[in-house]
């Protein structure tokens, strides 16, 4: 979008606003959608540090206060910058996508016929007490235990035990 600069009999405050309005409509149109968020960046060689702008917000949030206000301060704080002068205006659009994420789907595991899949039907906030209960007991009365897995769960037990009597 190009701004076009001002007829020499206009008032430029008046111009100002109006072209302001322009790019808040155009900023804030119909491409735009209620989950965006936008951050204004003004650049011009006239500028003493090169570029200001406005931070990235909700676009529901950008105002064409906002804006105005923006180049106003730009006019005060900088004496060789002039509105009526060509300068930068860019607009950083991030387009937030929305939704409630993703459907759980089914697990479709028959658990009775899976050995090592232990259904445990709980309401409680016990889930890792009893998984160490059930872990454990499943360990002490599988028939074809490996020494190694019995070493660990008698170094597990072990450990719980000590911990729980040291509290």
């Amino acid at each position: 979008m190009k701004v076009l600069p001002p007829a020499n009999d206009c008032d430029i405050l008046s111009w100002l606003e109006l072209a302001v309005k322009d790019i808040f409509t155009y900023v804030t149109g119909p491409s735009a959608s209620e989950n965006s968020r936008v951050g204004i960046s003004i650049s011009s060689r006239h500028l003493l540090n090169s570029s200001a702008g406005l931070s990235i917000r909700p676009l529901k949030n950008l105002l064409a206060k906002d804006l105005v206000d923006l180049i106003m301060g730009l006019a005060q704080s900088n004496t060789s910058f002039y509105v009526d002068e060509p300068f930068d205006l860019i607009a950083t659009f991030i387009d937030v996508p929305h939704g409630y994420g993703r459907k759980r789907a089914p697990v479709d595991i028959n658990t009775a016929s899976k050995r090592s899949i232990v259904a445990i039907n709980n309401d409680d906030d016990l889930c890792l007490p009893r998984a160490l209960v059930v872990g454990e007991v499943y360990l002490k009365y599988r028939s074809d235990i490996t020494s190694e897995a019995q070493k660990e769960s008698g170094f597990a037990r072990e450990m719980r035990v000590g911990v729980c009597n040291a509290n």
